[in-house]
């Protein structure tokens, strides 16, 4: 697969990822209880399915300096 796509793959995943982060830190601040469990879900449902639909294309990382580090050891 070309390196452009795999990069594409890698900055939408680790966005979708970032926003999903940025977007449970936003509504959550100070909230303590169940609703800290529904943002650890959100975040961590951002994350899968960042890696199921870019994983194989990324190896699943969505770390940028990880998948630089993979994609220079090759």
């Amino acid at each position: 697969m070309r390196v452009i796509n795999i990069i594409i793959f890698e900055f939408f995943g680790t966005a979708m990822f970032a926003y999903g982060v940025l977007a449970c830190l936003n509504t959550s601040l100070g909230i303590q209880g169940i609703e800290g469990v529904f943002s650890s879900l959100f975040i961590s449902l951002s994350l899968f399915i960042a890696i199921v639909f870019g994983g194989q294309f990324t190896g699943g990382h969505f770390n940028p300096a990880v998948t630089l580090g993979f994609m220079l050891k090759r």
